[in-house]
């Protein structure tokens, strides 16, 4: 739980830092916000032009935040206009403004009880977008689609905005906004008992709760990021689980831009930091797959057995189509670390597990370990002998199994040893510092020769990375079809070959992964299969 003892210090110690020393985002802004310029006296608030003269609503026209919307802050369609409280009804989203004049959905848990405690999870929405972003992409609500129905949840404003369009919000990474975030959790914690609390954020607002979660440590137990890296300095040693999730297939920022917020953490002696990469997925939100992660963030932050216990069964279960159609196989490595903690592993066990929750976690690992040893034989089958760094691009479906399995499986013994073996990570490092050397360099425009030449040769580099140009096998095949008329060397196009053997093996890997990673079964109650929900 975030220590309500260390809040009062935290108020003193967010005044005396040097907005200097705190960076820029590294997402893209849209413009900055307002100066805040001294609060002017209080005046009654102007009639609201839909009432007929009548009273006005109080929310409307406040002073409170220069920056904030102002007669037009609200929609017809927007959740009811209700104050946080205990009373309200479960498994609801209703709306309301913070004291200093962020507008935020809240909902209590389906099954809410006066009087205990449940984790609170904030949204934080991209750039250029408001805090209607996190509720109807992340639904409230009883159905099989409800965001974390067992949590409540709290979407919010980002802190600035567009000096010309107001309804235009970001989270600018700067001391006034910082503060002002610190301040809203404080006012919402208030209001309901609060166990733990996980921020989630996507582009700009995935960066800002990094850093606000750097700032401010005693008040975030996890943070998801999603679509982003990391701003300079907000890597820090600690060891507060951070997930780095992003699609693949994301066209605003490439999935490198995680793999290099990993490793800033680890070389800031970060702990706990997981990269969680959705290969057929593109930039889109992924409530499903936020949830699971937040599961993550549960079961290394708890310390009770039970709790983590769950939470590893909710990451083994996998889950039905999300609203895309997109299907996603289940975190192993994720849920074998929570495990591991019943069972004393790991450099945070958990002390006096019941004989019950320990026996269950000795059997889900049994499980879990079988299973990766399973995928392996399977893509062992389909390689030659040897060193990764030999095997030939033959256009065997390998290829994509491989890096499915080594994403899905990272931290699971029986996985972990066959990555040793055939020297995957070393040869996994090179080929992704050479894909972000080729996104840098590499363009479709201008000479087609130099560039199908370049293109080749960059892939042949990297083969083994997810972070190549998303356009580049496509480029190369269009030119290849018509080499005379480029005039296309003739040496480039026998290397084309292995690119389009990188592409085959890709695309028919993954897709023998997914037939094989669907059979798994949790064997679990169903109640258990549906706690997620």
């Amino acid at each position: 739980m975030a220590g309500t003892n260390c809040l009062a210090g935290l108020v003193c110690a967010a005044v005396v830092v040097s907005a200097a020393g705190w960076p820029a985002s590294a997402q893209p802004g849209f413009g900055k916000p307002r100066p805040r310029p001294a609060q002017p006296a209080p005046v009654a608030p102007a009639p609201d032009p839909g009432s007929g003269g009548g009273a006005a609503d109080p929310l409307l026209g406040s002073t409170a935040n220069p920056a904030a919307p102002t007669w037009r802050e609200w929609r017809d369609e927007d959740p009811e206009r209700k104050a946080p409280t205990a009373d309200a009804e479960p498994g609801r989203a209703f709306a309301w403004k913070s004291v200093d004049g962020l507008r935020y959905t809240w909902s209590l848990p389906r099954e809410f009880k006066k009087g205990q405690a449940y984790d609170l999870v904030i949204l934080c929405h991209p750039d250029r977008s408001d805090f209607r972003w996190g509720y109807l992409n992340h639904p409230a609500g009883a159905g099989p689609r409800a965001f974390r129905p067992g949590d409540i949840v709290i979407a919010v404003d980002g802190t600035g905005a567009h000096e010309r369009n107001p309804d235009v919000r970001t989270f600018p990474i700067d001391p006034d906004s910082l503060v002002r975030f610190r301040d809203l959790v404080l006012e919402v914690s208030r209001v309901f008992p609060t166990q733990r609390i996980y921020l989630y954020g996507m582009g700009g607002g995935g960066a800002f709760a990094q850093c606000f979660a750097a700032r401010f440590p005693a008040l975030a137990d996890g943070v998801v990021a999603h679509g982003c890296g990391v701003p300079t300095d907000c890597a820090r040693k600690g060891d507060m689980p951070v997930v780095l999730l992003h699609g693949a297939k994301d066209l605003m920022v490439p999935v490198s831009a995680s793999r290099e917020a990993a490793r800033a953490y680890r070389a800031a002696e970060h702990a706990n930091v997981r990269v969680r990469v959705l290969q057929s997925f593109n930039d889109f939100p992924n409530p499903v797959r936020v949830a699971e992660c937040i599961d993550y963030l549960k079961a290394v932050r708890t310390d009770d057995a039970a709790e983590a216990l769950a939470a590893a069964r909710a990451l083994l279960t996998p889950k039905p189509p999300d609203e895309y159609e997109y299907r996603c196989a289940v975190w192993f490595g994720a849920a074998r670390e929570a495990l591991g903690r019943l069972v004393g592993e790991g450099s945070k066990p958990i002390e006096n597990v019941p004989a019950e929750a320990a026996a269950a976690a000795r059997a889900l690992i049994e499980r879990v370990e079988a299973e990766g040893a399973r995928h392996v034989a399977a893509v062992r089958a389909m390689m030659a002998g040897g060193p990764l760094a030999e095997q030939p691009l033959d256009g065997g479906p390998w290829l994509g199994y491989l890096v499915g399995v080594r994403e899905d499986f990272r931290g699971v013994k029986s996985v972990e040893a066959f990555a040793a073996e055939i020297g995957y990570d070393e040869l996994a490092g090179e080929h992704h510092e050479n894909a972000v050397t080729l996104r840098e360099v590499w363009t479709p425009d201008g000479d087609v020769r130099e560039a199908f030449e370049t293109g080749v040769q960059g892939v042949l580099d990297a083969w083994l990375s997810d972070s190549l140009p998303l356009d580049i096998g496509a480029r190369l095949r269009l030119w290849s079809r018509r080499a005379e008329e480029h005039k296309l060397p003739a040496d480039a196009l026998e290397k084309y070959e292995y690119v389009a053997n990188w592409e085959k093996g890709w695309k028919t890997g993954l897709e023998a992964y997914e037939a094989e990673w669907r059979k798994w079964k949790p064997e679990e109650p169903a109640s258990v299969r549906d706690d997620w929900r």
